[in-house]
């Protein structure tokens, strides 16, 4: 019996009756740690899309955080092993860029791991005003305090900037926030396969785009 994937990414047959081979792979996947990132899973982030079938092999589809995210590479191959590891062999797994990955995908437990993690996650639904007129403020993740100043945009990875709280004077790693879809691109569309009409930001919507600038380039078009 074949099954299809729901566009919330889980997998259901005929009738509602779950593939229990995918929901193992699901199972599998889901667990996968970060690599820069190991308090938190591949499904914590969001950028686990789905698990389907396809012929005789199982597709796996991931979306990267942003196109040009180093890691990408890596978290292929850790999925491969956690997945071969467990006696999945006839296993593909696919990298799709639309649609693009936002923090909003990011899970609520995935935010508290991430705050326990010494990281402050980015502020679900924070409005487009926060990247077209100024720096949205982090709060601390070890004291809680507001008071906080940004020391530059980009932190240990690209996708995290680096702040300094006044309060407990510990500096700290926050998620920058991205959502898809601020303002239309006018550029010439990549390997996002076209969708003109959401900005460049991390994705691959833009050819243009410089995906180590992604505050910037969501918050203009191109």
């Amino acid at each position: 019996m074949r099954s299809a994937q729901d566009d919330d990414g889980a997998v259901a047959g005929l009738g509602g009756v779950e593939d229990l081979e995918l929901g193992r792979v699901k199972a599998v996947v889901s667990g996968v740690p970060d690599p820069e990132i190991p308090a938190v899973t591949l499904a914590d982030l969001g950028i686990f899309r789905g698990v389907r079938r396809r012929g005789d092999e199982i597709v796996v589809t991931l979306t990267p955080t942003y196109t040009g995210c180093p890691a990408t590479s890596i978290i292929r191959f850790e999925v491969e092993t956690a997945l071969a590891r467990h006696g999945f062999s006839h296993v593909h797994v696919e990298t799709v860029l639309a649609p693009a990955w936002s923090t909003d995908d990011i899970t609520e437990e995935g935010r508290r791991k991430l705050k326990s993690y010494g990281i402050a996650p980015p502020v679900k639904g924070a409005g487009k005003g926060t990247l077209l007129f100024g720096t949205q403020s982090m709060a601390c993740p070890r004291c809680g305090s507001a008071e906080t100043s940004l020391i530059s945009e980009f932190g240990s990875t690209p996708c995290k900037s680096l702040w300094r709280c006044r309060a407990c004077h510990e500096p700290f790693d926050a998620v920058k926030w991205l959502e898809m879809g601020l303002l239309p691109c006018t550029g010439q569309t990549g390997s996002g396969g076209g969708d003109r009409g959401r900005a460049g930001a991390y994705s691959g919507a833009c050819a243009k785009q410089d995906p180590t600038d992604a505050r910037i380039h969501s918050a203009q078009s191109c």
